[in-house]
């Protein structure tokens, strides 16, 4: 095997991880920049309907 043809083939396998963790590595950095800056997500919210039965209030009087 050629140098040429060793070089495209590691370049072939090295792309496809290369994305996979880069697109890892920017959920991490959005994820990380949303919970260390909650004032600028705090006016967000997501109606109670839309979200599943074991988010609702269950105890409400017991300081939920």
């Amino acid at each position: 095997m050629t140098k040429k043809g060793i070089v495209q083939r590691l370049r072939k396998w090295h792309k496809w991880p290369g994305i996979i963790i880069s697109l890892i590595a920017i959920h991490f950095a959005l994820s990380g920049i949303v919970m260390n800056h909650r004032p600028w997500v705090a006016g967000l919210e997501v109606s109670r309907k839309w979200l599943p039965d074991n988010y609702a209030y269950g105890n409400w009087d017991m300081a939920a």
